[in-house]
């Protein structure tokens, strides 16, 4: 399937979970099916220079924002549950991602791209997993019925951020369509519906 449009997103960004999400909730909406709606997805890091062991999401938090970064996860946390999200940050572990792209890529080429991509955004935000754990990733991808790829994947998912980096995209979550026309940041499901249709 190629995709009609991509969802460029990091596991680690709470916003792209966001946006996921409303997109996830427009194509049910209109009657279509997420794994199979021509929906792609690009891979961004947020911190390439995480560790797969990983360490406190918290922590991690607090020492990069200060302080005032708990009243902005309480905001944050507000709008997400409006989504129907949970948002735990207290048990997040911050770890890297390019592993969880990788899954990404591997589910997509088995038609369930979007199911890993939901089930990658609850364990990181809502079930305090760490995503780079290959033993997780394994298991989730055979609950799927996906199987992991190692070249291959690793490939395109270097081969994709060097794709998102040419296009200046420094900040995630962004739509991107076949035509080249961008769409980045948060927006309502009713300025969605009009342009996922």
């Amino acid at each position: 399937m190629t995709p009609k449009v991509s969802l460029i997103i990091d596991i680690a960004c709470t916003w792209s979970y966001i946006a996921f999400e409303r997109v996830a909730s427009v194509i049910s909406d209109q009657g279509g099916d997420l794994d199979t709606y021509p929906l792609g997805f690009l891979p961004h890091q947020l911190d390439p220079s995480a560790t797969t062991t990983g360490e406190p999401l918290l922590r991690v938090l607090r020492e990069r924002f200060g302080p005032g970064v708990d009243q902005e996860n309480e905001r944050v946390r507000a709008i997400a549950a409006m989504d129907g999200i949970t948002l735990d940050y207290a048990s997040g572990i911050h770890s890297n991602t390019f592993d969880a792209h990788r899954a990404i890529y591997d589910a997509s080429q088995a038609g369930r791209g979007a199911s890993m991509v939901r089930a990658l955004f609850r364990a990181h935000f809502s079930e305090g997993k760490n995503i780079a754990d290959p033993i997780f990733l394994e298991a989730t991808a055979q609950g799927l019925g996906v199987e992991l790829t190692r070249d291959e994947s690793t490939r395109h998912v270097r081969e994709s951020l060097d794709f998102v980096r040419e296009k200046k995209i420094s900040a995630v979550p962004v739509l991107l369509w076949e035509s080249g026309a961008t769409l980045t940041g948060m927006h309502s499901k009713g300025d969605l519906a009009d342009l996922l249709h």
